[in-house]
């Protein structure tokens, strides 16, 4: 980074049952997903240990320094950035998972597509009110812990000058407000809040039609594989198997003939540990199972 601002002064000690825990802002890559959550998760967990330091950033003697801190400050601290952090670290937590478990040297196929499934039905769910109403809740705590204005009837948001038409004669009394002030502090809070909930929800949608596209592009070749794995649901089945052995070339005189060797199959493999597995007690079938041996091949 090109800040000048003191590294030092982002490295916390914090108080645990345990001890004090040291703690320093985590470095940022912008192609790795952990690394994009790592920083979200401590801005929003740590987030008044960062104000702390970035005010003691603006008491500095060094104009530049302070000025950046003032600056940065002014961004950390409204809700609307309070709230983004804490859907994004909610969103993150759980698309790190999959990404965690996608890079892994000791990836099952199975499985990962389990949790790829299991990661979009999450996803989906997170776009419901309650789920906002859940992150709203925490932004708000984390707001009144720092003393930032959440959106509400008398804030700054939507706030504006009342003025008494000069048509009325008014002489003698005392004006305390207009009548509708209250209600349309009200509607612009809201008004805030259902802007807020849309960026949320376009957040989710973006990230769950991102992961649609790049998983199903290769849909045909994943209900394959899945297919071969015997704690799937799918697995040997029929019509799964017999339109990939046609995707992949396989002569469609034997479609018939893999068709019975997979049904054969879900029975006589099912105990099988791993498509691994499945492929090694097919091989010592011999002949019987040719067919059925090379289409499974082809997705180990």
């Amino acid at each position: 980074s090109s800040s000048v601002l003191r590294q030092q002064i982002f490295a916390f000690k914090k108080n645990t049952t345990t001890g004090n825990k040291h703690l320093r802002v985590p470095q940022q890559s912008d192609t790795r997903w952990v690394a994009k959550y790592k920083g979200v998760h401590f801005f929003t967990t740590e987030f008044t240990s960062v104000v702390s330091a970035l005010k003691k950033c603006v008491e500095s003697e060094k104009k530049k320094e302070s000025a950046e801190a003032k600056g940065l400050l002014c961004q950390l601290t409204s809700f609307s950035n309070v709230i983004i952090l804490v859907c994004l670290n909610k969103i993150l937590q759980c698309v790190n998972i999959l990404s965690t478990q996608l890079q892994s040297s000791t990836i099952g196929i199975g499985k990962s597509l389990k949790l790829i499934d299991a990661t979009m039905t999450r996803l989906s769910s997170f776009r419901t009110d309650p789920e906002f109403e859940e992150c709203y809740a925490e932004a708000v705590n984390i707001a009144n812990q720092n003393n930032i204005e959440v959106p509400g009837p008398g804030s700054a948001i939507g706030s504006r000058t009342q003025k008494v038409s000069s048509r009325l004669d008014l002489d003698g009394y005392f004006t305390m407000e207009t009548i509708g002030k209250g209600r349309s502090a009200t509607n612009d809070a809201e008004t805030e809040k259902t802007k807020m909930r849309a960026n949320f929800f376009s957040i989710l949608d973006n990230i769950s039609n991102e992961m649609t596209r790049r998983f199903s592009e290769n849909s045909s070749f994943i209900s394959a594989v899945s297919a071969c794995d015997p704690a799937s649901g799918t697995f040997l089945n029929t019509e799964v198997m017999c339109a990939a052995a046609e995707l992949y070339g396989r002569d469609k005189d034997n479609l018939s003939v893999i068709k019975t060797q997979c049904e054969l199959g879900k029975t006589m493999f099912s105990t099988c540990k791993d498509s691994y597995d499945v492929y090694n007690e097919i091989s010592n079938m011999g002949e019987s199972f040719k067919e059925l041996k090379e289409l499974v091949a082809t997705f180990l």
